[in-house]
């Protein structure tokens, strides 16, 4: 009876939970794991960075294109940057929820690619040629007044 009771007292170690174990996981890790799930990406995009309530709109549905921009966040980060911020692109699942939104910088020779994730850190990263040059098609289609 005293080997049951001793026995009975020693409980095993608790697993962590599902929620635990993402949470353990850096957001550099999990949100590109989400952003595979895009089906669509509103593009912003700011002619005068400076100015956020002047800015044209434009929708990507090709799935080979939103592919190509998501493949960026496989990348090496890099350091932060202070390069003006002139297109954001809101990704949105197959039932419209919003997954994640991404910032980046498309002018001269200062380009990123980059999204913010838990506690504010932002996440930067270089953005390949093909993924750039599609946003700038973009941003040319637009008029700008």
């Amino acid at each position: 009876m005293i080997i049951m009771l001793i026995a009975c007292q020693d409980t095993p170690a608790e697993q962590p939970s599902v929620q635990e174990t993402k949470m353990a996981a850096p957001d550099s890790v999990l949100i590109p794991q989400k952003l595979a799930e895009t089906d669509s990406i509103q593009l912003v995009y700011y002619p005068e960075p400076g100015n956020q309530q002047y800015h044209r709109e434009g929708a990507i549905t090709d799935s080979a294109t939103i592919r190509e921009i998501v493949s960026n966040f496989s990348n090496i980060t890099l350091a932060a940057s202070a390069c003006a911020m002139d297109t954001r692109l809101f990704c949105f699942d197959k039932e419209g929820n919003l997954i994640k939104t991404i910032y980046a910088a498309t002018k001269g020779d200062c380009t990123f690619i980059a999204y913010t994730g838990n506690g504010g850190i932002n996440y930067y990263y270089p953005i390949n040629a093909a993924s750039l040059n599609t946003i700038q098609q973009i941003q040319r289609s637009f008029k700008v007044d």
